[in-house]
């Protein structure tokens, strides 16, 4: 599967839902994100654009992931996703430290989740003040429609990853690390 998506800057999270529930669209879930990434010592796969991601949503909800190469796309980042439930999030981190691999970035969030036409949004607070939206679809035709049914066109859109947006946008607020 292939993760297509925009990350919206300079948003208002109040003025952003009510934008949303006005185009007839629901939130889905949130909470409190933990996100751990992890790799062999060596860096091997984040030198090849690849990470392995253990998340978890709330006390309910955790994920496994692979997230491939950034993959050459018009105005969308686009990358390889594999992600599935697990029950246990710790059992899998300590999985991965048994195979030799070590956590190599820690970050909390708070994710309110969304859903419009079939398209997902999230609004992302960090510690510091930091929010901006992502929204994610099935093509790039798709997301950028739905940026321009909510009437953000004229607004700063990144096709980054967190951690490169965090370098240019709050270079001195490192990511890794990150918590409440």
């Amino acid at each position: 599967m292939k993760e297509i998506e925009i990350k919206i800057l300079g948003i208002e999270k109040a003025l952003l839902e009510h934008k949303i529930r006005a185009l007839g669209g629901f939130k889905i879930g949130g909470g409190m994100m933990v996100v751990r990434h992890f790799d062999f010592p060596d860096g091997r796969l984040r030198a090849k654009g690849k990470l392995i991601r253990v998340r978890s949503i709330g006390d309910e909800v955790h994920e496994f992931a692979y997230k491939g190469p950034k993959i050459k796309s018009g105005k969308c980042k686009v990358r390889e996703e594999i992600q599935a439930l697990v029950s246990d999030p710790s059992a899998v981190c300590r999985v991965l430290d048994a195979v030799g691999m070590k956590e190599t970035f820690y970050c909390e969030k708070k994710r309110d989740s969304w859903e419009l036409d079939g398209v997902h949004i999230d609004i992302d607070r960090y510690p510091k003040g930091i929010i901006y939206a992502e929204i994610e679809g099935r093509s790039e035709k798709i997301v950028y429609g739905v940026l321009e049914k909510l009437k953000l066109e004229n607004i700063e859109v990144s096709c980054e990853t967190a951690e490169a947006l965090f370098k240019r946008k709050w270079p001195k607020i490192k990511l890794n690390g990150l918590r409440f």
